[in-house]
């Protein structure tokens, strides 16, 4: 049994998150336009702002502040402003040679992970940093595959969309090699988009399956099934998509208990009896009795003051 009090303006910021709308900011590669959007009504929200790049790969940083990219037929790195579209280079990227088809931000601020895409249908995963253009070989899918895109959740797992068998895989970030998770059943062709929105874990795609046919989805990371949110044919659009969200903290990290089983205490008030101490020396604590039909006791709480329990092993 742990214990924890939160404050009511946290709870508030908590509801808030729940029903937010995240932005959605890409390229239209079918009809050379620069957009944004968000998450709740992609096509509704679907703004043209500036003139369209040849760009296949795109992200914000993990901050949501900075949305980079590369230009395929250049290989020049560089950041797009929001408010016109311009993408302005810096440099170009050292080490991939061949077609770019995706890239991504991880959540620890420092890793970007870079897809290229070879001869005798092969693709190949890279590791570095976007800001110096620098990237290393981390190693190929190990199937024949054109991964089209690929995306890290906040919690560091690594997916990638194959355009040949219209399926998600899930990748491993320190070899490369790509697993099978199921198809997307979509038809999809041509360039695809997609990214996590940190905020929820969720993986949103722009799925394009030709002649200006395509679905706006949530992928079901357990299937690879692309469940759809919203026909974009009414657009005629084929996109490159990044979602703006940084996040927070990440998702299932141990709570604080204060007694040296989770993270270390924040605030530096460890207790010997569990959960950070409070004016009474002594750390707030909760537990049940079975035989009185599972009441609940809260010991060395303070007297006259509110409180808010929580119970339970994990960050929600």
């Amino acid at each position: 049994m742990r214990t924890a009090f939160l404050s009511s303006s946290f709870l508030s910021l908590f509801a808030t998150l729940g029903v937010a709308q995240t932005e959605v900011w890409g390229l239209d590669l079918r009809n050379d336009a620069f957009f944004t959007s968000n998450t709740g009504d992609f096509v509704g929200g679907y703004t043209p702002i500036g003139a369209g790049d040849q760009v296949y790969a795109l992200d914000f940083d993990a901050t949501a502040t900075t949305l980079w990219g590369i230009r395929d037929s250049t290989k020049e790195y560089g950041t797009f402003d929001l408010t016109t579209g311009q993408f302005t280079g810096i440099g170009v990227v050292s080490g991939p040679t061949s077609l770019i088809t995706g890239l991504t931000a991880a959540k620890n601020g420092t890793d970007w992970y870079l897809l290229e895409y070879g001869p005798s249908l092969t693709t190949h995963l890279w590791v570095g940093d976007i800001t110096t253009g620098s990237f290393n070989y981390v190693g190929t899918m190990g199937l024949n595959s054109l991964m089209i895109d690929i995306s890290i959740d906040v919690q560091g797992n690594l997916y990638g969309y194959d355009l040949l068998l219209n399926s998600l895989y899930s990748i491993d970030p320190s070899t490369g090699l790509a697993t099978l998770i199921g198809p997307s059943g979509q038809p999809t062709n041509y360039a695809q988009g997609m990214d996590f929105d940190w905020s929820d874990n969720t993986l949103y795609a722009t799925l394009y399956t030709g002649g200006g046919t395509g679905v706006f989805a949530t992928f079901d990371l357990l299937t690879g099934f692309a469940n759809v949110l919203q026909d974009t044919t009414p657009l005629g659009v084929e996109c490159e998509i990044a979602v703006k969200s940084s996040g927070g903290s990440t998702i299932g990290t141990n709570q604080c208990f204060g007694d040296g089983s989770g993270s270390a205490c924040p605030c530096g008030n460890p207790s010997a009896n569990g959960g950070c101490a409070n004016a009474t020396g002594d750390g707030s604590t909760l537990g049940a009795e079975s035989t009185a039909g599972g009441t609940l006791n809260a010991g060395n709480a303070i007297p006259g003051q509110p409180g808010l329990f929580f119970q339970g092993d994990n960050s929600i």
